[in-house]
């Protein structure tokens, strides 16, 4: 990171401040776009700095809408990983794998597993891990996803090391 990233980070702080009242805000109005909009908020903050208050909020409100529920779970999961909760990202992501797979999103499932797979791997759950991975695998084979695939190798190899 240089000066200049620093720069643009500390002038765009308040306005990402202003977004995630605004969204914790509507939480309780779930919609389409209100999902769509706290699934992208919490994949960008993933970068910058994690946070799952905002979906977590909205996630009580979903309990009608299992699509939406498991697109809410998976941003939790990913971020709860990236925080080092492992156990509680293994929980939201396996509880968004099986929504995903009950409403026919098979490769949503299987990324979930993927990536909690990681989060497995870094509690020394080799086995676990493994499991997820080589499931994963089936699915994106299955679908022809060859970056899926890949992405499936790199893990596996990341394991086996």
């Amino acid at each position: 990171m240089d000066e200049h990233y620093k720069n643009l980070s500390a002038a765009a702080a308040p306005e990402v401040d202003n977004l995630s009242s605004l969204l914790f805000s509507i939480t309780n109005q779930p919609s389409e776009t209100v999902v769509s909009a706290v699934v992208r908020f919490t994949a960008f903050a993933y970068w910058q700095q994690p946070t799952v208050h905002i979906a977590s909020a909205l996630l009580p409100n979903l309990e009608p809408h299992p699509r939406w529920k498991a697109d809410c779970l998976k941003a939790i999961g990913s971020s709860q990983k990236r925080l080092g909760s492992y156990r509680s990202a293994i929980l939201s992501l396996t509880t968004a794998a099986i929504l995903f797979l009950e409403e026919g999103h098979r490769s949503s499932a299987a990324w979930c597993n993927r990536v909690a797979s990681g989060a497995h791997r870094l509690l020394g759950e080799y086995d676990h891990a493994e499991a997820l991975l080589s499931d994963a695998q089936i699915v994106y084979t299955d679908l022809e996803d060859h970056f899926g695939q890949a992405r499936c190798r790199l893990d596996l190899g990341r394991l086996v090391r």
